[in-house]
């Protein structure tokens, strides 16, 4: 289903978009060429931000691995970074988890703002 950014209707506002495969109630469904389209599209239940730690990056590739919960790992790409950072090994990161492919993806990912990251961007 193809819509316009603007078509998705968050529960709070200023929440994350959409999250990849999280369950959303579709509008009224039209036809183009490129398949079907909807004017809306509104979110069921509000997600949950996680927190977690990078475990890898591959800066080539432009993906890492998340590990939150129990030892529990999602997937990173960089399409889902917010806030236009790049994951380092070890630092805390929150993240609204998602599914691709029935594989755990991290979404709207931003870093933790601890200390030591705050001082590396020279704010204490």
């Amino acid at each position: 289903m193809h819509f316009h950014a603007t078509a998705f209707h968050r529960i709070k506002p200023g929440g994350p978009g959409p999250v990849l495969g999280e369950l959303v109630e579709v509008g009224e469904r039209t036809s183009s060429k490129a398949g079907p389209r909807t004017n809306r599209v509104s979110r069921r239940t509000e997600p949950v931000l996680l927190t977690g730690t990078i475990k890898s990056y591959d800066s080539q590739k432009g993906w890492s691995f998340v590990e939150f919960g129990d030892g529990q790992l999602a997937f990173l790409h960089s399409s889902d970074l917010s806030e236009g950072w790049l994951p380092v090994i070890g630092t805390g990161v929150q993240f609204y988890p998602g599914s691709k492919r029935e594989r755990s993806r991290a979404c709207w990912a931003r870093p933790v703002l601890d200390s030591t990251t705050l001082a590396l961007k020279g704010v204490l």
